[in-house]
């Protein structure tokens, strides 16, 4: 809640693949964002856009796929929905088998923080990947 998120990204794998290999794809897709926006500055200097991962399902009954809370890089876009068309393209242009992304501003915080624990149970949740998250402490 101290940052002011107004990206959400939804990314579902359309094959079955393993945990691995779907956190491995975000990852990847991570950092050809970050190089694509910032170019040398994302390696040499950690220049990052701003996100929060979230793995949902389980291989078996339900495809794994990612939920998403990233903030708009201003230094780089000038609206959300801007920023979602170049997330959108970018992941169909690296991974053109998965079919379903879902890319828009978020219009509640609070509704949208909801939503991302709504699994949130003494038994399951949908675990925060933090190899391919992203904050930077100066927020």
């Amino acid at each position: 809640n101290t940052l002011n998120w107004d990206t959400a990204l939804t990314l579902t794998f359309a094959n079955d693949i393993s945990l691995r290999q779907a956190e491995a794809a975000l990852h990847q897709f991570w950092q050809a964002v970050d190089a694509r926006l910032y170019g040398k500055a994302a390696r040499r200097f950690g220049k990052r856009c701003q996100r929060l991962n979230f793995v949902e399902g389980d291989g078996v009954l339900s495809r794994y796929h990612f939920h998403i809370i990233t903030l708009c890089p201003a230094d780089r876009f000038d609206e959300v929905e801007d920023y979602c068309g170049f997330l959108r393209a970018l992941w169909l242009e690296r991974n053109p088998n998965n079919f379903a992304v879902s890319c828009a501003p978020i219009r509640s915080q609070q509704g949208y923080a909801r939503y991302l624990t709504k699994r949130v149970r003494s038994d399951s949740c949908d675990a925060l990947v933090l190899d391919s998250s992203h904050i930077s402490a100066a927020h």
